[in-house]
């Protein structure tokens, strides 16, 4: 698995740029061999399969633990999902694609 290439000098971007890219948008992802830069996005397939995963998951896991009250069960699962979807932004940015910025 490997990040997005620069487009104008087909360098791979570093993982941490991607990241932060995704997680927040108004920042573009700077090739450090060029300089140039460019705008992250994830297709729509994938942002689907994080929600889907993490809530399912979240929600099976939450369902072989027994709690004795429904306020405790739902923290729980809020915790799960935080901590599902952190675990698999990791992965994201090797699915995300670029396009270069003027």
């Amino acid at each position: 698995m490997k990040t997005p290439k620069c487009k104008s000098c087909n360098h791979h971007l570093e993982w941490k740029k991607v990241f932060t890219s995704l997680w927040f948008p108004q920042k573009t992802a700077t090739c450090s061999q060029c300089m140039s830069h460019h705008e992250i996005t994830t297709p729509l397939y994938i942002s689907i399969l994080t929600v889907v995963l993490t809530n399912q998951l979240a929600l099976l896991i939450n369902n072989f633990l027994s709690w004795s009250s429904i306020w405790m069960s739902i923290a729980v699962v809020i915790a799960l999902i935080i901590s599902l979807i952190i675990l698999f932004s990791i992965f994201i940015p090797y699915f995300a694609r670029c396009r270069l910025v003027d």
